[in-house]
């Protein structure tokens, strides 16, 4: 039995508890048109196709082209042309290191997927993004370890560190630079009056 392809958005369509019946069944009508699932496909011949939503309304939709299938029916054939819809804002996937994605970034207004291929996590990543995309919808990580011992290792790290160092790894990866020494200074002061205070 001929199955649809079905996107992330959707479930399998039912016709009176029935979610499929047999497409042998269809074989008789001239045109059959199909409703209800999003990406635009035939089943088995030209003549038995799902249309497909008008727009995506997923990110497993993303490389699929949207059309409207026009049909001219005369007594001896059938002629199908799929005319294209394009739409004021596309749903695309976009991957890479964070920073390659920053520094090839385009202005759009699409809806965005941003796929960050980092080994480690980027601090708020979507905002600094947003500044190029302002439609971005999600953040996903691709080669982020998934290692309960990895992560423990690494709080252990942090949980050893001073707070001091631990500032300062946190402004190193936010701004990717080094204290200057005025800044250093600046914070042995803040911690000294936030000790002094505390005890």
């Amino acid at each position: 039995m001929t199955q649809p392809e079905l996107s992330d958005s959707e479930i399998g369509p039912q016709v009176g508890g029935l979610d499929a019946i047999n497409i042998n069944y269809l074989n008789d009508f001239n045109y059959v048109a199909m409703g209800h699932i999003h990406r635009p496909q035939k089943l088995r011949k030209e003549t038995i196709r799902y249309g497909g939503s008008p727009l995506k309304y997923s990110f497993s939709e993303a490389k699929d082209h949207k059309s409207m299938p026009y049909i001219t029916l005369d007594e001896k054939e059938i002629s199908i042309e799929l005319l294209p819809l394009i739409p004021k804002r596309d749903v695309r996937i976009i991957k890479g290191p964070f920073n390659a994605l920053i520094e090839h970034a385009q202005y759009s207004e699409d809806f965005i997927q941003a796929v960050l291929e980092d080994e480690e996590t980027i601090y708020d990543p979507k905002s600094k993004l947003k500044e190029f995309y302002p439609n971005i919808i999600s953040i996903q990580y691709h080669n982020l370890s998934s290692s309960d011992n990895v992560r423990l290792q690494e709080a252990t790290e942090v949980l050893n560190l001073s707070p001091t160092d631990q500032f300062e790894n946190f402004f190193k990866h936010q701004n990717q630079r080094e204290f200057s020494d005025s800044e250093k200074k600046l914070l042995e002061s803040i911690m000294e009056e936030i000790n002094h205070k505390t005890n």
